[in-house]
C-alpha cells in the first residue's frame, strides 16, 4: 500500500525516502525496514497528504461457518496491519496451502480450520508485539 500511495501522490524518490526516514523511523529510507508501527505512521501521513486508498477490486468469498468467519477476520486484521505480502483471497489461499497443504478455503476440514485460526492468532500477536517494541 505504501508504494501504491507513493505512486498515487506522484512523489519523487527523495521525498519518499525522507518520509520513510522521518515519519516511519527507518534509518535506511527503505520501506522494507519499516516496523508495523512505522508502516501505520507512513500510511497515516500519506492519507493526511490527501491519498485515499481505492477499494479492492476483488470481492471476498463469503464465510460458510463461524470458523471461516474467524479466519477471514484474522486475515483482515493482518491486512490492516500492513504485514501481508499478498493480501486478499489469493494471499490467504497461499497461506492455507503452506500451513495445511489444502489448495483453498473451500476444501478445509474443521481440524484444518482450527489449526489455521491458531496460526493466524499467533501471527497477529507477534506483529502486535513487534509494534509495541517499536
Amino acid at each position: 500500500m505504501i508504494h501504491i500511495a507513493r505512486k498515487d501522490l506522484v512523489m519523487d524518490e527523495a521525498t519518499y525516502r525522507m518520509v520513510i526516514r522521518t515519519v516511519g523511523r527507518a534509518a535506511s529510507g527503505s520501506s522494507a525496514d519499516l516496523s508495523t508501527e512505522g508502516r501505520r505512521l507512513v500510511l497515516a501521513h500519506f492519507r493526511a497528504c490527501g491519498w485515499k486508498p481505492k477499494a479492492s477490486p476483488t470481492k471476498r468469498r463469503p464465510a460458510r461457518s463461524e470458523q471461516d468467519a474467524k479466519i477471514l477476520a484474522l486475515w483482515g486484521e493482518l491486512e490492516r496491519m500492513g504485514v501481508l505480502r499478498v493480501p486478499g483471497d489469493k494471499g490467504l489461499d497461499g497461506f492455507i496451502k503452506r500451513q495445511v497443504g489444502v489448495d483453498a478455503r473451500e476444501f478445509l476440514r474443521p481440524r484444518h480450520k482450527q489449526a489455521l485460526i491458531e496460526a493466524l492468532k499467533n501471527w497477529v500477536a507477534r506483529e502486535k508485539a513487534k509494534g509495541d517494541r517499536a
